[in-house]
């Protein structure tokens, strides 16, 4: 029987800031329905409410991903079906004109779909680089990811902290180029502020650098790994690639999987686990639902001895989990429960 995919840890289940650009506020829920948050320390710092958002942003609540960045936050004006940014009193920073969607800002630029294309504003709304790529993704350490070239295939956008919630195909790209329609894959690309080519190369798939590091795919199912330089310096061998963390990467090549180092080197086998999740702040979840998760150190041993039913990727210094007795908690990396509730 064929094994199932490495990449598919439930953690959709359990709630999780699933990014680290929001604030280090974690939530919980009573079996009234009624949300709260607590800080890293396991205070009750909002106190339970059926109107709970579910991320915290520059201290603001929000109900998705999408809250503020560097003061502003993109809005949909329903009345003129337009997207702009607003500023912490709720007033038009910059007044809704993008037609198809705004991203959060990052570097002092947002990723905004205007008229099917895709470009980058600066916080006065102005275009720094005007709406020409077929799909764009935010400035991360200076670099972006875009496609250029058009009409073409993806089999979407693979960035993500959590591999096992991806983000979805780029919209633009979902609206224009659909699968199966016999055109060419996509290319992306990275590119400076200026907007030209920073790397050389263009890839079926790429994710942003981290710790040095591009996962790119040459082709389906062919990931390996770049330097800034564009050199492939781990050859695109494995089905699924991840970013590096904690100088590990996940991947899964021909029925292996597990963590590689910088030199593509295995140094964790999980092939027997089924699943796993990126290293964060030293440890990673491995298991199955069957048998429950535990975390892992960077060496592959048992990080504490608890299992869990199921564990998520730590984010500012807490990983939600759900224990054995049906219980939830916000565990630290020592495996220590700060937070304990039942919904």
């Amino acid at each position: 029987m064929k094994r199932p995919s490495l990449f598919c840890i439930s953690i959709p289940i359990i709630w999780t800031l699933m990014t680290e650009r929001a604030d280090p506020l974690f939530r919980f829920e009573r079996e009234d329905g009624k949300a709260g948050f607590i800080d890293k320390a396991g205070r009750e710092v909002v106190e339970p409410a059926t109107s709970a958002g579910e991320r915290y942003f520059e201290g603001k609540a929000s109900r998705g991903l999408n809250g503020f960045s560097e003061g502003l936050v993109a809005d949909r004006d329903e009345k003129v079906g337009m997207w702009g940014y607003r500023d912490k009193n709720g007033a038009w920073a910059i007044p809704p004109r993008f037609r198809d969607y705004a991203s959060a800002f990052s570097e002092g630029l947002a990723m905004v779909e205007h008229d099917e294309w895709a470009g980058y504003v600066n916080r006065n709304g102005a275009w720094m680089l005007p709406p020409v790529f077929a799909a764009a993704r935010p400035f991360r350490d200076g670099l972006a990811r875009v496609v250029t070239d058009g009409p073409c295939v993806t089999s979407g956008d693979p960035d993500s902290l959590n591999p096992c919630t991806a983000m979805s195909m780029p919209i633009l790209l979902k609206r224009h180029y659909k699968p199966g329609a016999g055109l060419p894959f996509c290319k992306w690309q990275f590119i400076d502020r200026s907007g030209q080519p920073a790397v050389p190369g263009a890839y079926h798939q790429a994710r942003d650098f981290r710790e040095g590091l591009a996962a790119v795919a040459t082709g389906p199912r062919q990931w390996g790994y770049i330097d800034r330089q564009g050199r492939m310096t781990i050859p695109a061998r494995f089905s699924q690639a991840h970013s590096f963390s904690g100088g590990l990467a996940l991947v899964e090549e021909a029925g292996r999987a597990g963590f590689i180092d910088p030199s593509g080197q295995f140094r964790i086998d999980v092939a027997r686990i089924q699943d796993a999740e990126s290293f964060s702040h030293g440890l990673a979840a491995i298991g199955n639902e069957k048998d429950g998760f535990v975390y892992i150190d960077t060496k592959g041993g048992q990080a504490f001895p608890e299992r869990f039913a199921i564990a998520s990727p730590f984010f500012h210094g807490l990983a939600h989990v759900k224990r054995v007795d049906g219980s939830f908690a916000y565990i630290d990396p020592d495996g220590r429960a700060v937070f304990s509730y039942r919904p």
